[in-house]
């Protein structure tokens, strides 16, 4: 079984409805509200994942610093997106800058 059919497994066992089931009734900026709040959801799932792996100090790690730099990016584009649309404030933007969340 490849990584995606365990996650589509994975998935499907936990009934999780997938977006075309449900967002085509939405706005673009509650779509991508929705998107945020999972986006940072799942920062804090490989952040959490990548802290538990105890890697030895000093030791590169490349996935982990792609998995990382991918799902910060998803992040930072919702959130970027969400400030253009005037849902969230420019404030919520420039905390990411800094790094104390949105």
């Amino acid at each position: 079984m490849t990584a995606l059919e365990q996650a589509q497994n994975e998935l499907s066992d936990g009934m999780v409805p997938m977006p075309a089931d449900y967002m085509d009734d939405l706005t673009p900026q509650a779509g991508l509200l929705l998107g945020f709040e999972v986006a940072k959801f799942c920062l804090t799932m490989v952040t959490d994942a990548a802290a538990s792996l105890e890697v030895p100090e000093g030791e590169e790690q490349p996935t982990i610093s792609e998995v990382l730099n991918g799902v910060s990016a998803m992040v930072a584009g919702a959130c970027h997106a969400l400030v253009a649309l005037g849902v969230l404030p420019q404030e919520a933007e420039d905390a990411l800058e800094v790094g104390t969340g949105a």
